[in-house]
């Protein structure tokens, strides 16, 4: 196969049988070349649209079979050098329409899928309600028998929902269970722990600190860290460089969102809010959250009702930590009111009028 400089010779009849509507596949046998040479040299100096030129004989082909096949099984089956784009719109061009039967099963495909990838309120409720319980296979097979395992796991990451730790290492010890391990492949990494560190090929075989080194090192660490010699001596809480505020309830507020109370009260306030964002009204492509208006640090505080369903409200990722103007990259998290949300709202409101 030639790879060298074209000629003026090949070119022209290049140019020549692609005007003649020959295919990229059938220029390269005449011509010797490779396909990607021939698009390349068309693109630069021709730009040609193979496939547009079409033959008597094709034009007789489709249209006998336009209105019986969908055009992407005539491109595969009939007309294997045509598109898919340059067989509709031949077909348009020559006035030709798909029967009634087959535009029929072509739409009620399609609003099936459509149908499919909806989820009802009843299935959602029992997604989040099982889904931190059991595998997605299990789901799938005993509870929500009209979705498969990904379309469960697709929504429940859609949600933001968890599994529990037990079900995650219950399903791991599933799936490596009954798994022989090849003997050959022990040994032969047992073997390379040993050897990969073994005298030579440590890298600090051989090599010792001289006395003098090992003196110098001894008595530069002599009272570094004793007392206040020491450069964090004294510094703790506020005055130390790591202190990012109080934090002393952030294993109790932990503790109380992994709680099943908690999952029960943020379920109810979805099913209030119908698993719609209330702020911006969007109810699919982002992970649904649920907004403490009084933040769980306050009521913990003030030992008020944590799950009180009217303190909870429905927000998308987007409204709720996401964009720039979503409610907690303005007031940040923790020790937030009612009073903030709804001048957050007001705001948002007038930015948009």
């Amino acid at each position: 196969m030639s790879n060298g400089k074209w000629t003026k010779e090949e070119e022209e009849l290049c140019k020549k049988l692609l005007l003649e509507g020959k295919s990229y596949k059938e220029i390269a046998i005449i011509l010797n070349r490779n396909i990607p040479s021939l698009r390349t040299k068309n693109s630069k100096k021709f730009h040609i649209d193979v496939g547009y030129f079409w033959t008597e004989e094709e034009i007789n082909i489709l249209k006998n079979i336009f209105g019986e096949y969908f055009n992407k099984d005539i491109q595969k089956y009939f007309l294997p050098n045509k598109s898919i784009i340059s067989i509709n719109n031949m077909g348009c061009k020559l006035g030709l329409k798909k029967s009634s039967d087959k535009m029929k099963e072509h739409y009620n495909n399609l609003n099936k899928l459509y149908n499919m990838s909806i989820w009802t309120e009843k299935e959602l409720v029992l997604l989040i309600e099982n889904y931190h319980k059991y595998s997605n296979e299990y789901i799938s097979e005993n509870i929500i028998k009209t979705r498969n395992s990904n379309a469960i796991n697709a929504k429940a990451q859609h949600l933001g929902l968890k599994k529990d730790q037990e079900v995650i290492n219950q399903t791991i010890s599933d799936k490596t269970k009954g798994k022989i391990v090849n003997k050959d492949s022990i040994e032969k990494a047992n073997k390379t722990k040993k050897e990969r560190y073994k005298k030579e090929k440590h890298p600090l075989y051989s090599k010792h600190h001289t006395e003098e080194t090992k003196k110098k090192i001894s008595e530069s660490h002599i009272g570094i860290s004793a007392g206040e010699n020491n450069p964090m001596y004294g510094k703790r809480g506020e005055l130390s460089p790591n202190w990012k505020g109080d934090k002393s309830n952030t294993r109790l507020n932990l503790s109380i969102r992994g709680s099943a109370q908690f999952k029960e009260w943020r379920l109810e306030v979805y099913k209030r809010d119908k698993f719609i964002c209330q702020h911006c009204g969007y109810n699919k492509g982002n992970i649904l959250n649920v907004h403490h208006l009084t933040s769980l640090n306050i009521l913990i505080k003030e030992n008020k009702n944590l799950f009180d369903i009217n303190n909870g409200i429905t927000l998308c990722e987007n409204c709720h930590t996401q964009n720039d103007n979503s409610f907690h990259k303005i007031y940040g998290s923790g020790w937030n009111t009612p009073e903030q949300f709804e001048e957050w709202t007001n705001y948002k409101k007038q930015k948009i009028i």
